[in-house]
């Protein structure tokens, strides 16, 4: 899973993904960047998690949204396109394993 892959942190070499980059305070995310639109359309199951991940955060009294959650996911996705080669295929067996 992107953002997730264990590369430097298992020998030592200091945060193994993004997040862990951004937790450590060795990378930044710019708040004040230029945002732009992004319509996309996902299935009303995907959907439906992230709204109830939303509700959990909310009750945990973490204040979000779905697009915080989306520009967080996009943030730790895929930074090559091997990796994106490999998302999009696992998304799309699963995808036609439902039909």
């Amino acid at each position: 899973m992107p953002g997730s892959r264990r590369t430097g942190a298992a020998a030592g070499e200091g945060p193994a993904t993004r997040l862990e980059a951004v937790a450590a305070g060795t990378e930044r995310v710019d708040h004040r960047a230029e945002r732009r639109m992004l319509s996309v359309r996902v299935s009303s199951e995907l959907h439906g998690r992230y709204e109830r991940i939303l509700r959990e955060l909310d009750m945990e009294g973490v204040d979000s949204s779905m697009t915080e959650i989306v520009s967080a996911l996009l943030y730790a996705g895929p930074q090559t396109s091997d990796d994106a080669r490999q998302i999009l295929r696992q998304y799309r067996r699963a995808r036609d394993a439902s039909l």
